[in-house]
C-alpha cells in the first residue's frame, strides 16, 4: 500500500543517518583505545577513515570539480589498500585540462569500488585498476574505469545492463552503479552515455561521456 511505501522510505532515511553516526562512535572507540594501547598506526588510520566517510557524507547531493572527485578517489584506494596491500594496483590518468569539469560527487567512486570488492572477489594474485580521463574533440569528457579482475559472463552482464536502466528495486545487486547514472542523467539530461562491457577472467571496463562543463553551480 502507498502507506506502507511511505513508511519503508521513512525507516531508510532513519537508517540512511543512524549508520554514520554510529559508525563514528565505532571508529572514535577504536581511536581512544588505540590511544590508550600506544597504537598509533591503528589511530591514524581510523581517524583518515572516519574523515573520508565525513566528507564523503557532507558531499552527498552537491557537485565539485573532477580535481576533488579524484581526490576522494585517492583516499578511498589509500583505505582499500590497508587491506589488499599491493595486492591491486591502481593508476588515474587524468589530463589536466579536465580537472576543471564540474560533476555530481561521488559519482565515480562507486565504480572503482564495484571494480575492487567484484573484480577481485576470490582473486589471490589480485589485479589492477586504470582510471583514464581526457577530453575528446567535440568537447566531451570521456572517463574509462577497467580492471583486468574475474569478468562477468554474457548472461551477468546483460543482467547488469538492464537493472542499470530500470528503475532501482531493492532486489537489485548494482545500486552503486544505478546511483552513478541516475546522478548523471540528472546533471546532464539526455547527454549521458554508459558503456559496460566484460569478459570472464579478463575484466570489466566502464567508459562514460558526458558534456564537459566547469561553469555549473557547485549546488543541486
Amino acid at each position: 500500500s502507498i502507506k506502507l511505501t511511505l513508511a519503508e522510505k521513512e525507516m531508510s532515511l532513519m537508517q540512511s543517518m543512524i549508520n554514520p553516526h554510529f559508525l563514528f562512535n565505532c571508529l572514535g572507540t577504536i581511536s581512544s583505545m588505540a590511544i590508550l594501547e600506544n597504537a598509533p598506526n591503528t589511530q591514524n588510520i581510523s581517524n583518515k577513515i572516519a574523515r573520508y566517510l565525513r566528507s564523503s557524507m557532507d558531499l552527498v547531493g552537491s557537485y565539485i570539480t573532477l580535481a576533488e572527485e579524484i581526490r576522494l578517489i585517492k583516499q578511498y584506494l589509500y583505505i582499500q589498500s590497508l587491506r589488499f596491500g599491493d595486492r591491486i594496483h591502481c593508476r588515474i590518468n587524468c589530463d589536466a585540462e579536465c580537472e576543471s569539469a564540474i560533476l555530481p560527487a561521488m559519482c565515480l567512486q562507486p565504480i572503482v569500488e564495484n571494480a575492487i570488492i567484484h573484480g577481485f572477489k576470490n582473486r589471490i594474485q589480485g589485479g589492477s585498476i586504470e582510471t583514464m580521463i581526457r577530453r575528446e574533440e567535440d568537447g566531451r569528457l570521456d572517463i574509462c574505469i577497467q580492471d583486468d579482475g574475474v569478468g562477468m559472463c554474457k548472461e551477468e552482464l546483460e543482467r547488469l545492463r538492464l537493472e542499470i536502466r530500470e528503475p532501482y528495486q531493492s532486489h537489485h545487486h548494482c545500486l552503486g552503479l544505478h546511483s552513478v547514472v541516475s546522478q548523471l542523467q540528472i546533471a546532464f539530461p539526455g547527454q549521458v552515455s554508459f558503456e559496460i562491457e566484460s569478459t570472464p577472467e579478463q575484466g570489466t571496463q566502464i567508459v562514460i561521456r558526458i558534456p564537459f562543463n566547469a561553469t555549473l553551480s557547485k549546488s543541486p
